[in-house]
């Protein structure tokens, strides 16, 4: 028996020769057993054909699984359609002074937090900023960012 260690730091590592002995006589009658089990159902047309008729079922079977995925995204996008168009005919309704923030801005090209708590006397930046943003949200204003500084515009008609 050949064995054969090396060391490298606390790992041993061995082979043992005599495991993986090569019997070539053994592989090669395994080798001809399967080549003859094989050609003998290649050479039956009837076996080819019970293979043939079980991938076909296995076919069919997949294809169908695929048509209902797709009729189901197909649901799935109707229904999504369906959500976005309600939601875009919704009426948010705003307070008098959502309104004139919304007439403030119409007048201007851009406005920014800032200048709307100077405008309307908001204590702070942070106020006049959260007013903003929730225009911004029910889609009364939009909204671009330069650096650190929010501008908000007054939103587009949908056509």
């Amino acid at each position: 028996m050949t064995t054969l260690s090396e060391s490298e730091g606390s790992k041993t590592k061995s082979f043992n020769s005599q495991k993986y002995s090569l019997n070539l006589a053994d592989q090669m009658t395994d080798l001809t057993e399967a080549t003859e089990k094989y050609k003998a159902v290649a050479e039956n047309p009837v076996v080819f054909a019970q293979i043939f008729m079980g991938l076909k079922a296995a076919m069919d079977n997949f294809n169908m699984l695929l048509f209902d995925i797709g009729k189901k995204l197909d649901s799935l996008s109707d229904q999504i359609e369906g959500i976005e168009l309600q939601k875009s005919h919704e009426t948010v309704m705003l307070s008098k002074k959502d309104q004139e923030i919304l007439d403030y801005v119409a007048t201007r090209v851009k406005v920014t937090a800032e200048e709307l708590q100077k405008q309307f006397d908001y204590k702070g930046k942070n106020a006049a900023s959260a007013r903003l943003h929730k225009l911004f949200a029910v889609g009364a204003l939009e909204k671009s960012q330069a650096g650190r500084t929010v501008y908000y515009m007054a939103s587009k008609p949908n056509p």
